[in-house]
């Protein structure tokens, strides 16, 4: 299904608390995934139309867990790359990893009225 090909299942739920609230956390996520995959079907979209918006939203949630502040600070001043998500988004995105590493930690200035930018 799509959160394994996507790898959108984490091994450890932010709210479980114990290994078996983890499960039932998970059991949960599945079946909440079922209704989504019957509601989205209910609306006439093909099984490939979900797919594509299912890799895009995985995606977009890989993406944002690219960088993340060092001890889950949300005002640090570095970030570090997480490397999984890095892979994860360029490939559903289909993207260069290495481009995508460059684009998430490199920023172009450009000053209008001259032609010289300046990247870091």
């Amino acid at each position: 299904s799509a959160p394994e090909r996507h790898a959108l299942l984490r091994a450890d739920p932010p709210m479980a608390g114990s290994a078996a609230g983890a499960e039932e956390e998970r059991r949960a996520d599945e079946r909440h995934f079922a209704e989504l995959q019957r509601a989205l079907a209910s609306l006439g979209l093909r099984s490939t139309e979900v797919d594509a918006i299912f890799e895009v939203l995985a995606g977009i949630v890989h993406l944002g867990d690219v960088l993340r502040p060092p001890g889950g600070e949300r005002e640090a001043e570095t970030v570090a790359l997480h490397e999984a998500s890095v892979e994860w988004a360029a490939k559903l995105f289909g993207f260069d990893v290495d481009e995508l590493r460059r684009m998430v930690t490199h920023r172009r200035m450009v000053v209008p009225g001259r032609r010289s930018f300046y990247e870091e």
